[in-house]
């Protein structure tokens, strides 16, 4: 039935169609698995830093730019309270504030 459509649609045998479709090969390179299996965090502690350095580095971000993944956007964190700073800072969100 494939080859039949592929021959009425393209007007080519299905045979050279299906040969150019293959599959690519699935074995896994061993350097990618070893990439894989390394840890992403870093090893050592990362620097502490206090609630005034906090709301300075809010106070630098662009407005305009475009959320993350954790779709928090620069005004949302500009406009948290005092309480919600403090939550950031010490929940260790501020960690993950990866694409702000």
């Amino acid at each position: 039935m494939l080859s039949e459509l592929i021959s009425y649609r393209s007007g080519l045998q299905p045979t050279s169609i299906l040969g150019v479709f293959s599959p690519h090969n699935t074995d896994l390179d061993q350097d990618v698995e070893r990439d894989l299996a390394t840890p992403i965090q870093p090893s050592e502690g990362l620097k502490a830093f206090s609630l005034q350095e906090l709301t300075k580095e809010i106070k630098l971000l662009n407005p305009r730019r475009a959320p993350g993944m954790n779709l928090i956007t620069v005004q949302m964190l500009k406009e948290l309270p005092h309480e919600g700073l403090l939550n950031l800072l010490y929940t260790g969100l501020s960690k993950k504030m990866d694409g702000i």
